[in-house]
């Protein structure tokens, strides 16, 4: 019954965020995927974790995509660098299901949220 309406307004908020803002949805919707994965291992729902797991890949992989080495240096190099870490690690657990690896990981991801908090224009 709300379905469409929703997808009306978050193509909406895509369509009308700022560069910044659209990475922080990223983030955002990084967190959330690894998060349901956690709960979906714990509840031994194997399957679930590998959707959650493989939208979070698909996440990381955009994010990847959107760096631009010629404008951000050294910083956009070793950003891809963590990207890249960041999928093998996902890539790792969705072959293992391994809790802690996981957790790990979202630390990493959580550490970043935390990073790219402090950009301005960062807030939805």
């Amino acid at each position: 019954m709300y379905a469409p309406a929703l997808e009306t307004y978050r193509r909406q908020q895509v369509e009308t965020a700022s560069p910044m803002q659209l990475v922080r949805m990223l983030y955002d919707a990084m967190l959330q995927a690894t998060r349901d994965a956690r709960v979906a291992i714990e509840q031994r729902d194997f399957e679930d974790a590998n959707d959650r797991l493989l939208h979070a890949q698909r996440i990381v992989e955009e994010l990847d995509h959107a760096v631009d080495e010629q404008k951000g240096g050294d910083i956009a190099r070793n950003l891809r660098r963590l990207y890249d870490f960041l999928l093998q690690r996902l890539t790792y657990v969705n072959i293992t299901k391994s809790l802690p690896a996981l957790e790990d990981t979202e630390m990493i991801m959580e550490e970043m949220h935390s990073m790219w908090s402090t950009v301005p224009g960062w807030e939805l």
